[in-house]
């Protein structure tokens, strides 16, 4: 029990991270395709002699390939939602979003904002290391973004990066440290949030588990409940049969009865002693329901041999059947028990006709394997207004 109720907790935590990282993907893809068509629509005259503006748009293609591949990997169930896999998708977010602020301006850019969205949901999935670890990795993103003018003069081969040199010499540390505080405290912020996040699921999840404890109480008491109904339709159902085995008995006793007739005293002792068995087989598979040893068989091979012996034994009934269906599959079934199904179900439609008249017996594939059987007599058909046709005992006949 505690297996299963820790399988089902990890199930719907589960479920409830991959929610959240399909809110991601969608505001990831929103992103993606806003900075490839806001650059391509609404870039500033001459934009493509500017080697900054292609990166960038080079950058947001790149971004939105990425971030498309992603909604094609979860849409089509492509791949596991694990930590490492989320792990990978925000070191992703952190290179690109870097890009982004890089080649817009640098620590003077606004889309340095970026990061604080990557901070929040960073927090929202791993909680409050993973938004810390998030808010340090951003800072020391930053730090490196305010000095890039130290690696352009420094390294030849990013020379093409000479725009984004500021006009100071130097950026103001207070700027930097107020940038990774703010990020630091953010991260904390979000963290906050993800726990009351977290904190709600798992109430909802002790809820549902409380419900679902309830139904399966209220499941218990309505089979007693049904159980106690059908004991006494069954203390009902004995008491003529035993009337009748008592007054058996009782002439048996008697010295005046001739041999015939204690004959027949007997066979009716013994007809009520069957139905009584009958009666107490009925309570116990009630109460206590057999294992049904299903196996795989045709349903028209069952429905074809129950047609067969109850016209047999019913010469005075036309039967109009069709038994066969083209590439028919087998089913798995408890052949005695639907035999016996359709032994019933043609014997009322008997008994509705007086044993006289014409039974249908139709058999077809209504949807893929999905087989219907639907038996029609000449009968009046079940009087309206009778709620407990199903249950046990309950019938019209005299």
């Amino acid at each position: 029990m505690i297996a299963l109720v820790a399988d089902t907790e990890k199930e719907f935590f589960q479920n409830k991270l991959e929610q959240r990282v399909r809110v991601i993907q969608v505001v990831r893809f929103f992103i993606a395709t806003a900075f490839l068509l806001g650059g391509i629509i609404f870039q500033p005259e001459n934009a493509w002699q500017s080697q900054m503006f292609s990166m960038f748009i080079y950058a947001s293609l790149g971004y939105f390939l990425y971030a498309s591949l992603l909604t094609f990997l979860y849409l089509f169930d492509l791949v596991d939602v694990s930590t490492s896999y989320m792990i990978v998708q925000i070191s992703f977010d952190f290179f690109f979003f870097t890009l982004f602020i890089l080649f817009t301006a640098g620590v003077d850019s606004q889309l340095k904002y970026l990061y604080w969205l990557l901070i929040f949901y960073t927090g929202i999935i791993f909680d409050l290391e993973g938004a810390v670890l998030s808010a340090v990795i951003t800072g020391f993103l930053f730090a490196l973004l305010a000095n890039i003018h130290f690696f352009i003069n420094h390294i030849e081969s990013l020379g093409f990066l000479q725009s984004l040199i500021v006009s100071e010499e130097r950026i103001r540390v207070t700027s930097v440290i107020t940038n990774c505080f703010g990020f630091i405290l953010f991260g904390t912020v979000s963290a906050m949030i993800g726990r009351i996040l977290n904190r709600a699921d798992f109430e909802t999840f002790s809820k549902v588990q409380e419900v679902e404890v309830l139904e399966q109480k209220i499941q218990k008491s309505e089979k007693f409940v049904e159980m106690g109904h059908m004991a006494a339709k069954i203390a009902h159902e004995i008491r003529n049969p035993l009337t009748s085995i008592s007054a058996s008995i009782e002439m048996l006793k008697s010295d005046f009865q001739v041999p015939e007739k204690k004959d027949q005293l007997l066979k009716i002792a013994s007809k009520e002693v069957k139905r009584l068995n009958v009666l107490i087989e009925d309570f116990l598979h009630f109460a206590k329901p057999e294992e049904s040893p299903f196996k795989p068989t045709l349903l028209s091979k069952v429905l074809s041999e129950t047609v067969t012996i109850f016209q047999n034994g019913h010469p005075d009934i036309m039967m109009d059947c069709q038994l066969t269906v083209p590439h028919e599959k087998m089913v798995d079934l408890d052949e005695d028990k639907i035999h016996q199904l359709f032994w019933n179900v043609l014997n009322n439609a008997a008994d509705a006709m007086d044993g006289h008249g014409r039974i249908n017996v139709d058999f077809q594939e209504t949807t893929p394997n999905r087989y219907t059987v639907m038996i029609k007599d000449q009968g009046q058909g079940v009087a309206e207004g009778i709620k407990n046709a199903f249950e046990p005992f309950i019938t019209t006949k005299e």
